[in-house]
């Protein structure tokens, strides 16, 4: 482009009447009469020499008219003034501290910052991107060359083979012959070609893609508790960030090194590094696409559950990658979501969640999810053949650079883990008598009770209950009974609506008096949440609100109730032998039974004792009827 402004301005010079012609003496061999006159009207060059030419014939005239103007240029000097307007994807920056650039700073000729009006080339145009270098010497066998560094623009992840350059203008506004600088006078000129605007081939550089940042998360939860990590994995993913090559407050991030091939990134890393999300970017390439766009908005945002079930299929989803016209047809972003998850679990992660935890295991996560996104930037359609692609377009680079600088980009990964685990505790009974020794010498049978659901109620079938000091009807889940004095349960799930179990005791050990009331049995989570954050790793012992991307770590306590809804804490026993950790650990109580009467043997010295006190209380009660007969008829 620098070549073809140098032969406009020649053009120009030519038919501008403010340039003086100069007479160039020609003349034909056979025309003998006339060589001396045409000499002696020639004029002189810049040496001295009369500019007179011998032609043997027609042919050579193209030889000297080419010399003519190759005469005439040798002694003008051509002006301009050039803009150049930096890629879409880029903004110019100061070659010495890699700073960016805003409307009205001004830079050398080497792309350096200044204050200097007199060391200025280039300013800074108000749009920010355009930058113009105002009667600039267009030098007739070298051209012009004027250099502005740039940087990729904070959004883009990266690319292969960017264009830096979008669009340039070159306008000629004088001339210096002979020491006199004039202006043109466009109106004489042919065509009106002062001007010339372009689109020039472009330097292109390879953008390193950036660093995308990790999240995992995992939650502990005790048996029937309802999740939804739906929710949880969309929070991953709207926290998938790009680490920045700049900090908070503008600085670099990382050491720059002025003509480097590559970025040096990791080495002078200083302050708290700038970073972006990844969600938007992507919605605004969904929102360009047309058929993605057709599938995943609605109302303007994304349709979250359209989106995920698409991203939990085998091949997730696929978008291209083109921001700011950058070129490669297979420049994509593959999102997808991975699950794992245990028999007897959740599977319908769309439709059925929240859910409820259905089972334990106690050495590996019952559900977990793996969100990937993955930047996959094309090399082989935009580099030429040569240079590791099949790209057919020539790249025209510039003087001042290589072919291609900076890392090439690869591909970058974000990958995401929520893990779900679930446990469940037991309830210990230790059957013992009123001094807390263990009653082994006989059993005794207990029948754990919870609430019918409705399907139940509505079910003949099944057979209900109800009980001492609860209301509504009741079906048993467990009939437990004691050996050596003690029975677990299986483990304990937390009920809908936190509904509480009974504990019926059917059959006490011989000589003991079974429980008059049922006791009442809780999974009692008051207080055993904790939820930390894991933007701040601050706690709560609440789901936060809104939600935040969080670790998730519940306990329990398994806890028995008095009817009167006091805590059971019979005699000689500890208060709460409760672990609250987050297995499958079992909770014991001691639950006492106080003696009854020993019935005697037939015949022996308590039979006489029995007969005795039946004697007595026939007596008494006799006594009484008879007194009492006398008070109604008095």
């Amino acid at each position: 482009n620098y070549v073809e402004t140098a032969r406009t301005a020649a053009n120009n010079l030519k038919t501008n009447s403010h340039v003086k012609l100069i007479t160039i003496g020609l003349s034909m061999e056979n025309v003998t009469s006339g060589k001396q006159l045409l000499y002696d009207i020639a004029d002189t060059d810049k040496d001295g020499n009369k500019m007179f030419y011998l032609a043997e014939s027609a042919s050579d005239l193209p030889n000297i008219m080419r010399q003519i103007i190759k005469t005439i240029m040798a002694d003008a000097t051509v002006f301009a003034d050039v803009t150049d307007t930096v890629g879409d994807a880029f903004y110019p920056v100061d070659k010495t501290t890699g700073l960016p650039l805003s409307a009205g700073n001004m830079i050398d000729i080497e792309g350096r910052k200044t204050t200097d009006a007199d060391k200025a080339a280039g300013v800074v145009q108000a749009d920010g991107k355009t930058i113009k270098w105002v009667h600039q010497s267009i030098d007739q066998a070298n051209g012009w060359h004027g250099t502005v560094y740039v940087k990729a623009k904070e959004d883009l992840i990266g690319g292969n083979a960017v264009k830096t350059n979008s669009e340039a203008e070159i306008k000629a506004t004088s001339y210096k012959v002979s020491g006199t600088e004039k202006t043109f006078d466009e109106s004489l000129i042919v065509d009106k070609l002062t001007s010339l605007k372009i689109d020039p081939p472009s330097p292109r550089v390879n953008v390193n893609e950036l660093q995308f940042n990790n999240a995992d998360t995992e939650w502990t939860v005790y048996l029937g508790t309802e999740v939804d990590p739906k929710e949880q994995i969309r929070k991953l993913y709207e926290n998938i960030h790009v680490d920045e090559v700049v900090n908070e407050d503008g600085s670099l991030h990382y050491s720059l090194v002025p003509n480097s091939i590559t970025d040096d990134r990791n080495d002078g890393v200083s302050g708290t590094q700038q970073t972006f999300a990844v969600a938007p970017v992507i919605l605004e390439m969904i929102k360009a696409d047309n058929a993605l766009r057709g599938k995943y908005i609605k109302n303007n945002e994304l349709d979250w559950d359209a989106f995920m079930t698409d991203a939990l299929k085998s091949d997730g989803i696929t978008m291209p990658y083109h921001p700011y016209g950058i070129e490669g047809e297979d420049s994509r972003i593959v999102i997808s979501i991975t699950k794992t998850i245990q028999d007897g679990e959740e599977t319908d992660l769309v439709n059925r969640s929240p859910h409820p935890t259905a089972v334990v295991n106690d050495e590996d996560e019952i559900e977990k999810y793996v969100l990937t996104v993955k930047y996959y930037p094309d090399y082989d359609h935009v580099l030429p053949a040569g240079q590791g692609g099949w790209g057919t377009e020539s790249y025209h680079t510039g003087t001042y650079g290589t072919m291609y600088q900076g890392h090439s980009a690869g591909n970058e990964t974000s990958e995401n883990t929520h893990i779900i685990n679930c446990f469940a505790k037991k309830l210990e009974i230790r059957k013992t008598d009123q001094s807390g020794n263990m009653i082994t010498a006989d059993t005794a049978t207990f029948v754990l009770y919870r609430k019918a659901t409705d399907d139940e109620l509505e079910d003949d079938s099944v057979e209900k209950v109800n009980l001492n000091g609860a209301a509504g009807d009741y079906v048993a889940v467990q009939t437990l009974t004691t050996d050596e004095g003690c029975v677990t349960t299986e483990t304990l799930p937390l009920l809908s609506d936190d509904e509480p179990y009974y504990l019926v005791e059917t059959r006490a050990p011989a000589g003991y008096m079974i429980l008059a009331e049922p006791l009442k049995l809780t999974v009692d989570m008051t207080g055993y949440n904790t939820w930390t954050r894991l933007s701040d790793n601050s706690t709560s012992q609440t789901k936060p609100d809104p939600y935040e991307l969080s670790n998730w770590q519940q306990e329990a306590a398994i806890k028995l109730w008095n009817p009167d809804g006091t805590a059971y804490d019979p005699a000689y026993t500890p208060v709460y032998d409760h672990i609250n950790d987050t297995t499958s650990a079992s909770t014991s109580y001691k639950i006492i039974n106080n003696s009854g009467y020993e019935l005697p043997h037939t015949g022996g010295a308590g039979t006489q004792m029995m007969y005795i006190i039946g004697a007595l209380l026939t007596i008494i009660g006799g006594a009484g009827l008879v007194i009492r007969k006398r008070k109604r008829a008095a």
